[in-house]
């Protein structure tokens, strides 16, 4: 169904047709393989279209330390009120907002909750992007349940929400095509590997340097949501 209203979407993929939104779409979908295989099986797990794997396209492009000029963060953009609301931790140590598979799963968690709101996945990634009420105030407006008529009714206050599903619907098909849109096809950016370990303290990441033998640009990258870094 995330196919069935195409107009919009593929007016919207002529930004994609363009050598910035080329460039946009092909960076992304480099970045995106270091966790889009993480990103499948939560959603699986969740029981969670497959398709809502492309929702950091639009939001953050991949990048886990992304940060908006309103303060969002992360993959999914997490403002910090909805992050702690999932139960990511933001403190002057650790933001999980930008930690892949924790924020990975409280985005799963937030949009199976959007959807038990709306009945309608348009809908909820509408919310997605402005918030519930003002998706619940437009539907209570014009008396309209359904996304495509709030959008031909101009219903949303703000432009970007208006755009933001066609947006990511028309990310949606370029990632799932990208030659078809003359998107450079190049091989995506591999998983990190790693194991997981959480010690009883606090811990100098030079000491986890010094005894894995792995460099702490490497570290911190692999941990993004750490916010204070040691330099040596």
């Amino acid at each position: 169904r995330a196919l069935t209203r195409t107009g919009p979407a593929l007016t919207s993929l002529i930004l994609f047709r363009m050598p910035r939104g080329r460039a946009i779409s092909h960076h992304s979908r480099e970045r995106s393989g270091r966790y889009r295989g993480m990103v499948r099986q939560v959603l699986k797990q969740e029981g969670l279209p497959q398709d809502l794997m492309y929702l950091p396209l639009p939001e953050s492009g991949y990048q886990p330390r992304a940060t908006s000029r309103v303060g969002a963060r992360g993959l999914w953009q997490f403002m910090p009120g909805t992050g702690r609301l999932y139960g990511l931790k933001i403190n002057r140590w650790e933001d999980q907002r930008m930690d892949p598979v924790a924020s990975t799963r409280a985005a799963a968690e937030h949009l199976r909750e959007l959807y038990g709101i709306f009945h309608d996945w348009y809908l909820a990634l509408a919310a997605y992007d402005s918030g519930s009420l003002t998706v619940a105030r437009a539907i209570e407006r014009t008396g309209y349940a359904d996304f495509w008529d709030l959008y031909r009714l101009n219903a949303f206050p703000v432009v970007e929400t208006k755009n933001y599903v066609p947006i990511m619907l028309a990310m949606t098909l370029v990632a799932k095509d990208p030659a078809l849109y003359g998107v450079d096809v190049t091989d995506p950016e591999k998983p990190f590997k790693t194991d997981s370990y959480k010690p009883g303290r606090s811990v100098d990441l030079r000491l986890v340097v010094d005894a894995n033998g792995v460099k702490l640009v490497h570290l911190a990258a692999m941990n993004p949501d750490i916010l204070v870094v040691v330099m040596p």
